[in-house]
């Protein structure tokens, strides 16, 4: 194998397992080449990479997907990579749905990519209509090459949506879980997450329950004329640097009583739509957050795959 190691801000050829450092070869293992006892990482040749927005800091190169496309890798590229789902549509009820459940947040630390990487950002769920048959939707799973996250589970909706208990939509499971709707047959229950990705939608009570969120369950309320509010979403270093939003967070419900002015359902923190008695509120664009219930539901968020990497590596 040949490649290189910065040494004192040059570039030092590299053969086999040993680096060549003012003319004496030094103990090389496993990426790693010691100098003056000290292990130093070292890469095999100088990577390109192209694809996405590029953003950089001191240390690192970051590169923004919020639509579908390629990151392109000649070489050998060690990264971090944060993936962020589509978010879940919240339910459509003229009493009161459940919240759109976030679409699945997850971080891979230094992994080893190497060729052309296939990016897809999931969308969000689009959401359903009161009384018309159309129901909410699971928002899409997005992925860099072999690392990926869930989409956000669907909020649920009662019988008062389709005046049919047969046609009861219990909610979905997801990255995170879509919250419970307040009216519908049997016993159902919010939706689950996918573990390390998000958290369950919130239960009914007075009226549906909140989507999950990455950082926690979606809200109940104990008031008719109160919705649930939206699990909170989260944020990282990899999404500051690149001027991206938080993330991943829950779709709030519609109160069954009131009005536009109070009584609304948050959404959580993290780009997680609004729900008022009636209106309701998509999740954010890049954000996978999940969409606010209502009599017309709203749909979730797009998603975001942000990746990082040294400037070493490609040559600083």
């Amino acid at each position: 194998m040949t490649g290189h190691v910065k040494i004192g801000g040059v570039w030092k050829d590299v053969s086999g397992l040993s680096a060549k450092v003012g003319g004496t070869w030094k103990e090389a293992s496993e990426g790693h080449v010691k100098i003056g006892g000290v292990w130093k990482q070292f890469y095999a040749g100088i990577a390109v990479v192209t694809g996405g927005t590029l953003f950089s800091d001191a240390t690192y190169y970051y590169r923004k997907f919020t639509s579908s496309g390629t990151l392109g890798i000649s070489g050998t590229l060690v990264a971090d990579i944060i993936s962020v789902a589509g978010g879940g549509a919240g339910g459509a009820s003229s009493g009161s749905g459940g919240g759109g459940g976030a679409g699945g947040v997850d971080t891979f630390s230094l992994v080893t990519l190497s060729g052309d990487q296939t990016v897809t950002i999931g969308a969000g769920g689009s959401g359903g209509i009161n009384n018309s048959g159309s129901t909410p939707n699971q928002g899409s799973a997005t992925s860099l090459g072999a690392y990926s996250t869930t989409g956000g589970g669907a909020g649920g909706c009662g019988a008062q949506n389709f005046r049919s208990y047969s046609l009861d939509q219990a909610a979905r499971d997801g990255g995170s879980g879509g919250g419970d709707e307040h009216a519908g047959a049997g016993a159902n229950d919010p939706g689950n997450a996918v573990a390390g990705q998000g958290s369950a939608g919130g239960d009914k009570l007075s009226v549906g329950g909140g989507g999950g969120g990455k950082a926690g369950a979606g809200g109940t309320s104990n008031s008719t004329s109160q919705g649930s509010d939206g699990g909170s979403g989260t944020t990282s270093n990899l999404l500051n640097a690149t001027s991206s939003s938080a993330v991943g967070g829950g779709g709030g419900s519609r109160p069954k009583v009131g009005n536009d002015i109070a009584g609304h359902g948050d959404g959580g923190y993290g780009g997680g739509g609004s729900a008022t008695r009636n209106y309701a509120n998509s999740g954010t664009a890049s954000t996978g957050g999940g969409g606010g219930s209502g009599i017309t539901s709203a749909s979730g968020g797009s998603g975001i795959v942000v990746v990082r990497y040294t400037k070493d590596q490609v040559g600083g």
